[in-house]
């Protein structure tokens, strides 16, 4: 009897409650989630663990403020942490004699941003011991120490075909016995960039001195102006490489006068002059100045050679701003040079064929990267145009083409163009670039297979048949191929094309002067016709 009352008392508290919450869609998913990060922290020659290497991790969720944590590794060199769906996660390493690597040293800290389809997320941080570089500065005339000159560090790669230096360490400066060491680097091919300070300076103001000078011109060493040839340091990790004395000398150094003059600018426009130096096909920025409107100027301390000094008006659109780039050659003497800014010149496009609704870009062929307004242009305008760039040479394209549609004919006012590439008539009383476009690409697929197993990662390039230079380098389309060593290539014009493979550890290679033409020149060729799906099996090239 006792049993039948709890159980009805049991049943009527029950019967009391309220209605539960019906059950979720069977495809429901929950809006919060959480992701668990974990990593490694390895010597990346010897591929031990690090203990002890301090992890930074930075979080951040929208509209709140970051949380620092700092903590060090465990045993295998481990660290764990979470996030969940509505933070960011930033994460940097540092170990005590360690350094990262290039690749790290390029791509930045490590930036985790949640998913729901990966509930975990790994990363390996890889650091290599570091190394060190000292000598000893000496004037080869008056042979005695050379004090106070900036040494940096430069590693070496190759860059479409041209030696490339990018700074790594901190820069150092020799002391009064004419000693520098520069710490902290990681293994990698070296050139060291000597320099006196106040080297190429633009100063806004003019000099009516004209006496010669002299002083300690920019070199490279080894190599010193010839780094095409030159052989660069090789510093292992940890090591320290001792170079004993390097000499250097002093020689004349040129100076240049110029004006600028523009009779549309106010009192208070300023403009932004950037000095550029021509170094081994390449334009390297040397000094930045805003120097005020119709003012005088003087550029001191310039070795010998080519460079380019470009001027654009600050505090405008860019649709707006008046700009120039000139071209001088210093020899052996003072350069008397006038800089007169050009307003943009707009130039209309018109879409043939097809219209897939894309825009245009024009950038200066040779020359660094050029952003004009031309969307804000168009917005305003409810033109279709493009801003030519400042220089005369350009190269057209569009480079959001999806991939079903392709670029039949690029011409400019009427006349064919080299693929793009034009000169800008500024006198031309109208301008007008006509893209034809066809909506029956091409494609080209298949498989990298070596001894019938595939080649997960293998770089394809597919490049056109004759081969096209663009600023003297082969133009081609690459990919990776996927885990099974299949790869595509679509939105292709009709025509002829070779293609072909190379493992992934070969890729840097493929950027060294002549190894990318020379396997073009040996490559599989194929004839393309419009809507063709051709479809091949590579074998890695041979080197």
């Amino acid at each position: 009897m006792r049993y039948a009352l709890v159980l009805l008392a049991t049943v009527s508290a029950l019967a009391q409650q309220p209605a539960s919450r019906p059950a979720p869609p069977r495809n429901y998913r929950s809006p919060y989630f959480y992701v668990s990060v974990t990593g490694t922290v390895t010597d990346a020659d010897s591929g031990e663990p690090i203990v002890g290497a301090r992890v930074k991790l930075v979080t951040s969720r929208p509209n709140t403020r970051t949380r620092e944590v700092e903590f060090v590794t465990k045993l295998g060199g481990r660290f764990s942490t979470g996030l969940s769906n509505d933070e960011r996660l930033v994460i940097r390493v540092e170990a005590d004699g360690y350094v990262d690597g290039l690749a790290a040293l390029e791509r930045g800290p490590v930036v985790i941003v949640p998913q729901r389809e990966r509930e975990r997320e790994t990363v390996e941080f890889r650091l290599h011991r570091a190394a060190e570089i000292e000598g000893q500065l000496f004037d080869r005339d008056l042979e005695r120490p050379a004090t106070g000159i900036t040494v940096r560090a430069h590693w070496s790669v190759f860059d479409r075909g041209k030696r490339v230096l990018r700074p790594a360490g901190t820069a150092a400066s020799s002391d009064a016995e004419g000693r520098f060491r520069i710490p902290g680097l990681p293994p990698a091919d070296y050139f060291l960039e000597i320099v006196q300070k106040e080297q190429e300076r633009i100063e806004e103001r003019a000099i009516a001195s004209r006496k010669p000078v002299e002083g300690y011109a920019r070199e490279y060493w080894p190599g010193g102006g010839m780094l095409e040839s030159a052989i660069p340091l090789q510093l292992p990790a940890g090591g320290r490489l001792p170079l004993g004395s390097i000499f250097i000398r002093k020689s004349p150094m040129y100076r240049v006068h110029g004006t600028l003059t523009s009779p549309t600018c106010g009192e208070t426009s300023r403009y932004r002059l950037q000095l550029r130096e021509h170094r081994e096909g390449r334009l390297v920025l040397r000094s930045d100045l805003l120097a005020h409107c119709n003012s005088a100027f003087t550029i001191h301390n310039l070795l010998p050679g080519q460079w380019t000094l470009e001027s654009e008006l600050q505090g405008v659109f860019d649709f707006q701003a008046e700009s120039s780039s000139t071209d001088f050659l210093v020899t052996d003497k003072d350069l008397e040079l006038s800089l007169l800014p050009l307003p943009p010149l707009p130039i209309g496009y018109k879409l043939r064929g097809v219209d897939p609704n894309v825009t245009p870009v024009l950038k200066p062929k040779g020359r660094p990267e050029y952003t004009p307004g031309a969307t804000e242009l168009a917005n305003r305008t409810r033109d279709l145009v493009l801003l030519a760039p400042p220089t005369e040479y350009v190269q057209a394209s569009i480079p959001k083409l999806p991939e079903q549609y392709c670029i039949r004919e690029i011409l400019y006012n009427g006349g064919t163009t080299d693929d793009g590439a034009f000169r800008v008539n500024r006198d031309a009383p109208s301008q007008l670039i006509e893209f034809t476009l066809s909506d029956k690409p091409a494609s080209l697929s298949g498989r990298v297979v070596h001894k019938e197993k595939p080649i997960a990662g293998a770089i394809v390039v597919l490049a056109p048949w004759p081969a096209a230079l663009r600023s003297e380098w082969p133009k081609t389309a690459r990919t990776a191929a996927g885990d099974d060593g299949s790869f595509s290539f679509k939105g292709l014009a009709p025509g002829t094309w070779r293609v072909f493979a190379i493992e992934p550890g070969l890729r840097l290679k493929l950027e060294q002067p002549g190894f990318l033409l020379s396997l073009i020149g040996r490559a599989e060729e194929h004839t393309l016709a419009e809507s063709a799906n051709q479809t091949v099996e590579l074998k890695p090239a041979e080197p």
